[in-house]
This record gives C-alpha cells, sequence and structure tokens, in this order.
C-alpha cells in the first residue's frame, strides 16, 4: 500500500496542482515509507522519495518543482536485494504441489531451451488453485 500512496502523492503533485507539497509531505510521510521502515531499509525515506522522483521524472517534473528534499540516487537493485531471497526460492520449489511442479518444469524447459517446439504457454486454473503461487516461484527462480 506504501508504494500507492507514494504514486498518488506524485500524482496529486503532478496534476492536482496542491497548493503547499512540503506540507502535504510531512504529513503522511509515514504513511509512504512504511514498506521500507518494515523492511528496515536504511533511509526510508530517501528510498520513498526516490520512487516519487522517478514518477515525477516520467511525467516531466521533480520533486524540487514541488519544494520536496531532494532524494540521493540509490541503486535500486543492489538495495532491494534480499539475501533470503534464495531460501524463498528453494522454499517455493519444494512446496510446489505436483500439477504446479509438471507446469513448472515444462516451462522452465522451455526457458533454457530455444529449441523447445512450445515456448508460448497459458496457465489458466479455476479460483484458488495457486496459480499466483506458480507465478511467484517463477518470478522468484527468474
Amino acid at each position: 500500500m506504501p508504494a500507492q500512496f507514494r504514486e498518488l502523492f506524485a500524482y496529486i503533485c503532478i496534476f492536482g496542482t496542491p497548493t503547499d507539497v512540503p506540507t502535504l509531505w510531512n504529513r503522511y510521510q509515514d504513511h509512504m515509507i512504511e514498506d521500507f521502515v518494515h523492511k528496515n531499509v536504511v533511509n526510508p525515506e530517501n528510498m520513498a522519495l526516490n520512487h516519487i522522483q522517478e514518477i515525477l521524472r516520467n511525467n516531466g517534473s521533480s520533486c524540487e518543482n514541488f519544494q520536496l528534499p531532494i532524494s540521493v540516487p540509490v541503486n535500486i537493485y543492489a538495495t532491494e536485494y534480499n539475501v533470503d531471497e534464495e531460501r524463498r526460492c528453494d522454499y517455493l520449489l519444494s512446496t510446489l504441489n505436483p500439477e504446479q511442479k509438471h507446469v513448472y518444469d515444462i516451462v522452465m524447459r522451455a526457458i533454457d531451451n530455444e529449441n523447445e517446439p512450445q515456448r508460448l504457454f497459458c496457465i489458466d486454473g479455476f479460483v484458488g488453485s495457486d496459480k499466483t503461487y506458480l507465478f511467484n516461484t517463477f518470478l522468484s527462480v527468474i
């Protein structure tokens, strides 16, 4: 939810033309940094401002235009990498049910082998069949 708050904040700045953006930031900052605080990220305010700056930049603006604190650029990939991700990947793989494991094996074989005849997949299933779990496993592995 904090990421959505940051997005909303950025779009309010761009399209809503608020009169006092720094006060708005100060008032709702705790809600916008909550995910970074929960992950024990160093300087969560800076991370949130980086996210907001990215949205603003994609829309032709910047934090400076709204008198927001200037964020220090960070390498997002290095910051978001979690050492436990490898263990999570192993756990997800070990808990796939037989059908999920079968689908997983077929898709991974196609990813690893460009000569595989079938490389386009549609994974379908009824509600509660753990498609999302399988997708999260793919994302974790890849």
